[in-house]
């Protein structure tokens, strides 16, 4: 069974954060408002595969495979996996849409 964690970028301070579930469900989060979460925050699911590097795979990264550049979309893999879309360790992340959203306009 594959892990349940996020990745949470502060769009304001530009810090990374990696939590589990667990965590989200028992820290207080009284201090934060739902406009903050949406306005402050991206947040990503894991999907439970890593990269060629033993790099964890989120929601929203940029990697190659097979000669393309690609975004995961966490509803892809998860539902399509078993259609060999994406393989554990056959792929290797370059980015992510937050960060190098270039990287993708560049395949058009």
């Amino acid at each position: 069974m594959r892990d349940i964690k996020f990745r949470i970028r502060n769009t304001v301070n530009g810090g990374v954060d990696y939590v589990t579930i667990e965590h989200l469900l028992t820290s207080d989060q009284s201090g934060m408002s739902s406009k903050a979460v949406n306005d402050d925050f991206q947040i990503s699911q894991f999907t439970g595969l890593k990269d060629k590097n033993g790099v964890e795979l989120y929601d929203g990264d940029i990697y190659t495979q097979w000669g393309g550049v690609y975004k995961c979309d966490f509803k892809q893999v998860i539902y399509e996996e078993m259609n060999s879309l994406i393989f554990d360790g056959d792929f290797e992340i370059i980015g992510n849409i937050h960060e190098n959203p270039e990287l993708l306009q560049e395949t058009k």
